[in-house]
């Protein structure tokens, strides 16, 4: 038997209902009216309360053609919340070399999910953020390379007869730690740190075929031979002496000049 599973509700279920209307109204326009408080970055009990929408006709509307406009109110108020100023700013952290959290922390704090949202929806923000991760990915190389060279924890002094042994825990947590970024910077920049993929072409001849292939050919084709009479005919006019034509007769004084 197989039983559906219910569907998740649109909004919380804590969210108080209002009170119903005095007087009866369109749904139609109190709804618009709903969409455009949360539009504004109002939040959702006090759009409920300010315009009568009870958590079931959210459930309702949204459920049938309503939703595209449900979810196009709650993203531009999500992008209320940024101006391209502070947009710019975190981009210009990111570049420096930071994560995108603690760079959307340090412009706005609590405003990663925004941010996030923003930047899925917008190909033009994409296409900038995707620049500042490969600006990133150059300031990681310089990282890695400080990483690399750094030996300074590389052994450890026991004070006993061992004397200076390998720090193993250190040269692996800087191993660890290089190749992590390698890879972030392959993702991030993956025409410049990315790997080349190794493409091997392999092309095999079988020349014993070819070549039976060709005596077939040969011992198949139906070619005419040349008659006797045209070859003789052939030889005869290659020795023939041409005639000169009557206007126009050779000059041979010369000879007896």
């Amino acid at each position: 038997m197989h039983v559906t599973a219910p569907a998740l509700p649109i909004v919380p279920r804590n969210l108080e209902d209002p009170p119903p209307p005095r007087e009866p109204q369109p749904l139609l326009s109190r709804w618009e009216l709903f969409l455009g408080s949360i539009a504004s970055g109002l939040p959702m009990q006090d759009a409920m309360r300010k315009h009568l929408i009870t958590r079931a006709e959210i459930e309702a509307y949204c459920r049938g053609p309503g939703m595209k406009a449900w979810n196009d109110a709650r993203a531009a108020a999500r992008r209320r919340a940024w101006s391209v100023l502070d947009i710019e700013e975190v981009l210009k952290l990111i570049s420096g070399g930071l994560l995108a959290g603690e760079a959307v922390e340090r412009i706005r704090p609590g405003g990663y999910d925004s941010f996030h949202d923003i930047v899925i929806s917008d190909p033009a923000l994409q296409e900038s953020y995707l620049k500042a991760l490969k600006m990133r990915a150059m300031h990681v190389g310089e990282e890695v390379l400080g990483m690399a060279d750094d030996d300074a924890n590389d052994t450890l002094e026991t004070g006993g007869k061992s004397g200076v042994v390998p720090n193993n825990a250190n040269v692996n947590r800087a191993k660890l730690k290089v190749e992590t970024r390698l890879k972030l910077m392959g993702m991030w920049f993956r025409d410049l740190y990315g790997d080349k993929p190794n493409v091997q072409v392999n092309v095999q001849v079988n020349h014993a075929e070819r070549l039976e292939a060709a005596r077939s050919r040969a011992r198949t084709q139906d070619v005419a031979p040349t008659p006797r009479a045209e070859i003789q005919e052939a030889i005869e006019a290659a020795f023939r002496e041409v005639p000169a034509p009557a206007d126009d007769p050779l000059d041979t004084t010369w000879l007896t000049a």
